[in-house]
């Protein structure tokens, strides 16, 4: 819709606002729209000085998808924020997407446990939906 790419072209310049509540605004309503040109500023902001803001854009980059989504969460695997890390591994599960099988598995020598266990059990996820793919293949 014309209305949600205007909205999005108005909120991605509020990212880079002082105000840490704007920042998290505009992010939280970047996942509300969920459109795809939204992930690269948002997965810039997956560094910002305020967690609200680096947690509220990753939930928006997990939320809105897509194959740049899946990039940017494996991209924020390798974050200063051991919580940003974890969550991405976590949404990556959600995802499911095979490209992101190699990262996950480099995750699971993270030096948190918490990233560990959360890119060892989207691992599983993974694994379990190619062996769905495979199924189905088989049974046609």
């Amino acid at each position: 819709m014309i209305a949600d790419r205007k909205a999005v072209t108005a909120l991605i310049p509020i990212l880079k606002e002082d105000d840490p509540s704007a920042r998290f605004y505009a992010a939280k309503a970047l996942r509300n729209i969920g459109r795809e040109e939204a992930v690269k500023p948002l997965s810039e902001s997956l560094n910002d000085e305020k967690c609200s803001v680096r947690y509220m854009a990753l939930k928006a980059i997990a939320q809105i998808g897509g194959s740049s989504s899946v990039d940017a969460l494996i991209e924020a695997l390798k974050n200063d924020d051991e919580k940003v890390r974890e969550m991405a591994a976590k949404a990556l599960g959600d995802l499911k997407d095979k490209k992101a099988e190699s990262a996950l598995i480099d995750a699971k020598n993270d030096d948190s446990d918490a990233v560990r266990i959360a890119a060892s059990k989207s691992l599983k996820r993974l694994k379990k939906k190619i062996l769905n793919l495979i199924d189905e293949e088989f049974l046609k």
